[in-house]
C-alpha cells in the first residue's frame, strides 16, 4: 500500500521542499506535539515525527509528561499540565491541557492516542488544526490491558473506538499505523507505518555506546515492551531449550507490563541466561541490535498483533540483524534478496526452536537474511520515505491557511 494520503505534492530529497516560499512558510509556523503520557524522547512521536518536521524547517514544540529539560534535538520542550496519573486521566487532564495547548498558539497540533482523544476533539472544535494519531488499534489492543478489570475491557474498547470515530470527523487528519485502519477513517487517514530511521543523531549515536556481549555465545535479542502476550515466556522457554544445543544468551531490552511480571520472569530456569536492560535510550537499544546475532519477535496472535506495524522487526532489518518472528501474513517481508528472517508458529516451542537453530547453525544464512533486511529498508521502507506524505500534507494545509489569512487582511 502507498504511504500517506491522496493529497500529496512533489518535494525535494527526503520529502523536504527546498523552495524559498516553503522555507519561509515553515519558519513562520509552529507545530505543537501534545504528548502528556510520553517522555521527551519518545521514539515515534519525537525521534521520528517531530524531529523530521523540525529538520524540514518548522518550529516544533513538545508538550510531554516526562522531561528534565527545556530543549531536545533543537526542539522546545515543555512539561505537560497533566496532574492526574490514574485511569481517568484522559478526562481529568483535558481542561488543563486544553488551556495549555491553546496558549501555545500552534498553527498545527499533533496528538497521540489514548490520552488525548477528547483533547483532540476540543482543540479541533475550537478551530485549531489538529492531526490525531491512533498509534494502535485500540478496539483490539484495549482487550489486553491488564490494568483494566477484565469485565470492563470490551466496554472501554467500544468507548475508545467511538471517540476515535468522532475525532476522525472533526480533526484535519488521522494518522494510522495499520493499513486496515485506512478504511475506518476514509479520506482523513494518513497511513504511516513504523518504518525505521535511516540517519540522524539517534542512529549516529547507536554506533558509539560500548556494547558488552559474550563472544563465545549466540546472542538472542528482544527489544520492546515485555509481557506474556509479547512472548516473554516463549523466549525464556526458547533460551532454556536452545542452551542444550548451543551456548547462548538472551538479551532483553525494555519494560515489564505489568511491572510485577519481572518477579515471575526471574524465577524461570532460563533467567540466568538473560541480560536485562530496563533503562536505555533509543540509541542504546539500537546499539544492542547492531551487535546481536538473532532478533526475536514472538508475539502471540492476540488483539491487533497480527496486523500491527511492528517497530522492532524494521529496526532489526535496518542493522542487518536476521530474526525469528511470529508467522503473521502482514509481518512477512520479501525483498529482492529474499526473506530477512524466519517466520514461526508463536504457539509452537518446537517450531520456534527449529527456526532459531536453523539460523544458529548457518552463519552464511544469517548474513544473507541480514542483507535482505537491509535492502528492504534502504530501498524505500524507511522513515525518511514514509514521512514525505506527512510533510507534503502539512505544507499544503498550512499554505492554504496562510492564503486564507492573507485574503482576510
Amino acid at each position: 500500500m502507498q504511504y500517506g494520503s491522496p493529497r500529496e505534492s512533489s518535494t525535494g530529497p527526503g520529502g523536504i521542499n527546498t523552495g524559498s516560499d516553503i522555507r519561509a512558510l515553515r519558519a513562520a509556523r509552529r507545530i505543537v506535539f501534545v504528548l502528556p503520557n510520553f517522555r521527551y524522547d519518545h521514539v515515534r512521536c519525537v525521534h521520528k515525527q517531530a524531529y523530521i518536521l523540525s529538520q524540514a524547517g518548522y518550529r516544533v514544540v513538545l508538550v510531554v509528561g516526562h522531561t528534565d529539560r527545556s530543549e531536545y534535538l533543537g526542539m522546545q520542550v515543555i512539561k505537560a499540565r497533566a496532574p492526574s496519573r490514574g485511569l481517568l486521566r484522559p478526562a481529568l487532564n483535558v481542561l488543563p491541557l486544553f488551556f495549555q495547548a491553546r496558549g501555545l498558539k500552534g498553527d498545527l497540533f499533533v496528538l497521540s492516542n489514548p490520552d488525548t482523544t477528547i483533547l483532540a476533539m476540543l482543540l479541533a472544535m475550537s478551530g485549531r488544526n489538529v492531526y490525531y494519531e491512533t498509534q494502535e488499534d485500540f478496539s483490539q489492543r484495549t482487550l489486553m490491558r491488564r490494568q483494566l478489570p477484565a469485565w470492563s475491557r470490551e466496554s472501554v474498547a467500544r468507548i475508545l473506538t467511538s471517540l476515535e470515530k468522532i475525532a476522525g470527523r472533526v480533526c484535519r487528519r488521522v494518522i494510522v499505523t495499520q493499513s486496515h485502519q485506512v478504511q475506518d477513517f476514509g479520506e482523513k487517514a494518513l497511513y504511516q507505518p513504523n518504518a525505521p530511521l535511516m540517519a540522524g543523531p539517534i542512529v549516529e549515536a547507536a554506533t558509539k555506546p560500548p556494547v558488552a556481549r559474550a563472544m563465545d555465545k549466540l546472542s538472542l535479542l528482544y527489544v520492546g515492551g515485555i509481557s506474556v502476550e509479547r512472548g516473554l515466556f516463549a523466549m525464556l522457554d526458547l533460551a532454556a531449550a536452545l542452551d542444550k544445543h548451543v551456548a547462548c544468551e538472551l538479551i532483553i531490552v525494555g519494560w515489564f507490563s505489568p511491572a510485577e511480571l519481572a518477579e515471575e520472569a526471574a524465577m524461570h530456569e532460563a533467567w540466568p541466561l538473560v541480560r536485562f536492560h530496563d533503562t536505555v535510550t533509543h540509541a542504546e537499544s539500537l546499539a544492542q541490535i547492531k551487535h546481536a546475532d538473532i532478533g526475536l519477535a514472538l508475539l502471540e496472535p492476540v488483539a491487533d498483533h497480527p496486523t500491527s506495524s511492528v517497530t522492532k522487526l524494521f529496526e532489526y532489518m535496518k542493522f542487518g540483524l536476521p530474526f525469528v518472528a511470529s508467522d503473521f501474513p502482514s509481518w512477512r517481508v520479501t525483498s529482492e534478496l529474499g526473506e530477512p528472517g524466519v517466520y514461526v508458529d508463536p504457539d509452537s516451542p518446537d517450531d520456534i526452536l527449529e527456526g532459531v537453530l536453523r539460523l544458529a547453525r548457518d552463519p552464511g544464512l544469517r548474513q544473507r537474511m541480514g542483507r535482505a533486511g537491509q535492502h528492504h529498508i534502504e530501498s524505500g521502507f524507511n522513515w525518511e520515505s514514509v514521512a514525505r506524505a506527512m510533510i507534503d500534507d502539512i505544507d499544503s494545509l498550512l499554505a492554504d491557511s496562510n492564503n486564507v489569512e492573507r485574503k482576510s487582511r
